[in-house]
């Protein structure tokens, strides 16, 4: 652990340390890489299970509460042919549960994720009239009208999704009680499933930039003809898993701050790679 540390405190910076590098066996590095990763993620991963695990069992277990209390009690969908149809008087607006309001506080700091304006926002609208909504009558997280699904897309606008034309289905009270139940015993697993899950994603992450790096490298054998060193493919990668401490630490932990600069990580990375590689020594005459 004293060595991968200290080989983590030279990555960051040691000019020295990346002077002896081109001595090192291309292992050398990959052993460090895997290792700086290892420990990322153990530690990432344990933070985010301290951090997010009891929120997402609260979540699960209030949210099937509340949406079976709101869940009206005649109310039955019917799927025929792709076609939605309900036995009630639409539109049926099911509003926001009190744990669904707290996720999305936490994510906009007091404000809802999406902009609804003055008008009162439901979690849920099914609306299957032939004339649809009318302006301003409500607004919904997620409608459903005849044949299709409308929900918030990651781009700040709405995705429609065309209901299969051999959709056929029943919901009912009592399904949606059993359906909540079952997602409540699954809640048991939240803790193993979102480990399983961060260290997944930080094993992808890992993978991500060792890809990344094969391209950069032609940018970090820039670096090296302009320090006056030979360039070569190999060591400019070698140079790279260590240069990429500093951006990456940069990145996890500046990463609501930072600036929407095109390339931002690779100008760090070649930021560090150059105050970090030195030029060859001249002999005095």
């Amino acid at each position: 652990m004293e060595n991968l540390l200290q080989k983590f405190k030279n990555s960051i910076y040691g000019p020295q340390f990346y002077t002896v590098l081109n001595d090192k066996p291309l292992g050398f590095s990959l052993g460090y890489y895997a290792g700086f990763f290892g420990l990322l993620i153990l530690v990432g991963t344990i933070v985010a299970s301290f951090l997010v695990i009891p929120k997402l069992i609260v979540f699960v277990d209030r949210a099937g509460e509340e949406i079976s209390m709101l869940y009206p009690e005649e109310l039955v969908v019917t799927i025929k042919d792709g076609e939605v149809s309900t036995n009630m008087e639409e539109p049926v607006l099911i509003p926001f549960t009190s744990a669904f309001e707290e996720v999305l506080r936490d994510r906009e700091a007091g404000e809802r994720s999406m902009n609804f304006g003055t008008t009162t926002p439901y979690l849920i609208a099914i609306d299957t009239r032939e004339n649809g909504v009318t302006e301003g009558e409500y607004v919904a997280l997620v409608t459903i009208t005849k044949n299709t699904i409308i929900y918030p897309s990651q781009s700040g606008g709405f995705t429609i999704d065309p209901i299969p034309p051999d959709a056929h289905g029943v919901i009912t009270k009592p399904l949606v009680d059993h359906a909540l139940a079952a997602l409540g015993r699954w809640a048991n697993f939240i803790p193993v499933g979102f480990v399983l899950v961060a260290l997944l994603a930080g094993i992808v992450y890992a993978v991500f930039h060792l890809l990344y790096l094969l391209l950069a490298s032609l940018l970090l054998m820039l670096v090296l003809a302009a320090k006056g060193l030979p360039v070569e493919y190999a060591r400019a990668y070698q140079i790279g898993l260590h240069a990429l401490t500093g951006p990456i630490l940069v990145k996890l932990a500046l990463f609501p701050l930072l600036p929407n600069i095109p390339f931002l990580f690779t100008l760090l990375l070649l930021a560090f790679a150059w105050v970090n590689i030195s030029a060859p020594q001249r002999a005095v005459e």
